[in-house]
């Protein structure tokens, strides 16, 4: 099992604790969920990898592909929770998941829902979509804040929170996701059963979670794909 954006390998951890054969990888390695040692030793056994260049090719206009550091056809399921709405430059992190997902293999991603009530990292109403320099900064004087900037003036507040959104987020529509993924992938979304066999064991309203809160997207990598067609870089 492959973990797409690890963070710090808290999750890596927690999987091979259980026997399942783990790896992760990022852009860079934080220290939030883990201590460093947890990380070191992380690292030193080549569980958890650094994607190289990455930082210079996550933009839509990037000439290279955001190679994964693994062989081919190495993993059984790819799965990533809170990273696909960073995701800038989809064609090539697709072409990437088939590369080394095994024939029919799964991949499973959680993410915010492009329609959440509140955008999740800077706290602003419907931001995901609708982020007007005069909507940002009205929250923003109201006292909407992410934990950085509690005593940051308001306008300054708005204006990094306009150019963090559009740099670092990427909310895409379902029919969205859909095009980009095909042909390598076929998509389900499956809040209904994650909310079953979740923690609270109960299904209720899985369209009001699906739409408020956030996408569950279940996909199988098309059986005999050898080389998934470039489509055209994503905007």
């Amino acid at each position: 099992m492959l973990d797409f954006g690890c963070g710090s390998g808290g999750l890596v951890r927690a999987a091979l604790a259980r026997g399942i054969d783990c790896y992760g990888c990022d852009i860079d390695f934080s220290h939030k969920w883990t201590t460093e040692a947890e990380l070191i030793d992380l690292l030193q056994t080549r569980r958890v990898r650094q994607i190289p260049g990455a930082k210079e090719n996550v933009s839509p206009e990037a000439g290279e592909p955001y190679r994964l550091p693994f062989d081919d056809g190495m993993f059984d399921v790819v799965i990533s929770d809170q990273v696909l709405e960073h995701v800038r430059n989809y064609p090539d992190v697709i072409r990437e998941f088939a590369r080394v997902l095994k024939p029919g293999g799964l991949m499973l991603h959680m993410f915010p829902s492009r329609y959440r009530l509140a955008e999740p990292h800077q706290f602003v109403p419907l931001a995901s979509f609708f982020r007007p320099y005069w909507w940002l900064k009205l929250w923003a004087l109201l006292g909407v804040r992410n934990k950085f900037q509690k005593d940051v003036p308001a306008r300054d507040v708005a204006q990094y929170n306009r150019r963090w959104l559009a740099e670092h987020t990427n909310y895409l529509t379902v029919a969205e996701l859909r095009r980009l993924f095909a042909p390598a992938f076929s998509l389900e979304f499956v809040e209904k059963d994650f909310m079953r066999y979740g923690r609270a064991g109960l299904v209720v309203f899985p369209w009001l979670y699906r739409t408020l809160f956030s996408r569950i997207m279940l996909g199988v990598r098309a059986p005999g794909l050898v080389s998934p067609a470039r489509p055209g870089v994503q905007r």
